[in-house]
């Protein structure tokens, strides 16, 4: 028993010691993570940015502010409604219903708040000069959402291509491919709906001109 008591203490003051060794922005980043997962998003907003207070360059600290900013943007229901287009039309776009095309709209100052931290993250990242506990394959893929949130098809495309450029195995790069089929059929959509708006116009001024006449 008494070897017992002493392998706990000896434990006990093993985890201190870890504890006591972490830097304070990492612990902070952890305690966030937690409330994440436990949907305090204000709590773990509080946490980050003292994280970041303490360590500019915590890229982490970053990556879950960006997440968090996006759960709090009304983003997740905007991304729900294009998958389903993307995986059930895909490149025939043209046959998805008006109310199916009717997008949950994110709030667009928190959204960007958003973005701004994931290209924190992975501008730290680029430069190399801090260890990478974050993918920049996933900077770029969360990225390229936001830039299809704000209807912005061509940095979507570019952040979706940019996430999935070296990334042939992982899960998440035939979905990426099929968004950027998505959005190309997206850009053909608007520019043919331009083109029909244009001649509708056009007729109309026709015959205005002709009952002149």
């Amino acid at each position: 028993m008494k070897k017992l008591k002493a392998l706990i203490i000896i434990l006990l003051l093993l985890i201190t010691g870890c504890q006591q060794q972490m830097p304070k922005d990492q612990l902070l980043v952890e305690d966030a993570e937690e409330w994440i997962n436990a949907q305090g998003y204000d709590k773990a907003l509080e946490s980050l940015k003292k994280a970041i207070e303490l360590n500019p360059r915590n890229v982490k600290a970053y990556m879950l502010l960006g997440d968090v900013y996006y759960f709090q943007s009304n983003v997740i229901m905007f991304r729900m409604q294009v998958l389903n287009l993307a995986f059930k039309y895909g490149r025939r776009l043209r046959y998805a219903t008006a109310k199916e095309l009717d997008f949950a709209t994110p709030t667009e100052e928190i959204l960007l708040s958003g973005m701004s931290s994931y290209q924190k993250a992975l501008d730290l990242l680029n430069e190399g000069l801090v260890e990478p506990t974050v993918e920049d394959t996933y900077l770029n893929y969360e990225l390229g959402w936001g830039y299809m949130a704000m209807d912005d098809i061509t940095n979507a495309k570019k952040y979706f291509q940019s996430s999935i450029k070296d990334g042939k195995d992982r899960w998440d790069v035939k979905s990426a491919e099929r968004y950027i089929l998505y959005l190309e059929q997206k850009a053909i959509d608007q520019k043919n709906q331009e083109i029909l708006e244009k001649a509708k116009k056009e007729l109309q001024e026709k015959k205005k001109r002709q009952i002149k006449k």
